[in-house]
């Protein structure tokens, strides 16, 4: 693609006070086509005209040139915004507010989305940046030590029982598995 097929124009607002445009001002078409890409406005409530200026390209030193006839307008609006369906924030970080619908990417799970990519997960029995963690085990320390002292006590116990069984191997009863003897007579 030749610079020579291509057709530049720069997009403005009569009123750099009051609005902006954000993103890029300097487009270009082919010859044969041009398709304006979707550009955002962002400004205070008021109408306004969007400027395009035909612009061309000298290769030679690469730099824009105007000429003669190459200014269209288009009366926009921006109106005021329903703050009790939408945000109503400066998220461009221009100075000016946009009004706008939160969106999270990943999803919230179960929570709610209240801004963009921050979502409240107060009703919810999950936390986390995205509502997607468990929160954590809260542990009573009582209780621990109860079951820590009482597996001791038990283990204690078990290690008792097979040293005495151990030691005892040759005594008639436990030679003789009196408590499986024992077990059998009673059923």
């Amino acid at each position: 693609m030749y610079t020579s097929n291509m057709l530049f124009f720069k997009i403005s607002i009569n009123d750099t006070y009051n609005a902006a445009i954000v993103g890029s001002t300097i487009l270009h078409c082919n010859i044969n086509s041009c398709d304006i890409p979707i550009i955002k406005i962002v400004g205070n409530p008021g109408n306004y005209k969007l400027q395009m200026k035909l612009i061309s390209f000298q290769y030679v030193f690469g730099e824009f040139s105007d000429f003669p006839g190459n200014l269209g307008e288009i009366d926009i609006t921006i109106e005021e915004c329903n703050e009790s369906e939408y945000l109503y924030q400066d998220i461009e970080n221009i100075g000016f507010k946009s009004c706008y619908l939160p969106k999270c990417d990943p999803s919230c799970n179960t929570g709610i989305c209240v801004n963009n990519n921050v979502c409240n997960c107060t009703n919810t029995h999950f936390t986390g940046l995205y509502c997607n963690e468990h929160y954590k085990l809260e542990k009573i320390n009582i209780l621990n030590r109860v079951y820590k002292i009482t597996s001791v006590i038990i283990i204690s116990i078990a290690i008792i029982f097979i040293v005495g069984v151990i030691i005892y191997r040759n005594h008639p009863e436990i030679k003789g598995g009196l408590y499986v003897d024992l077990w059998f007579y009673s059923c």
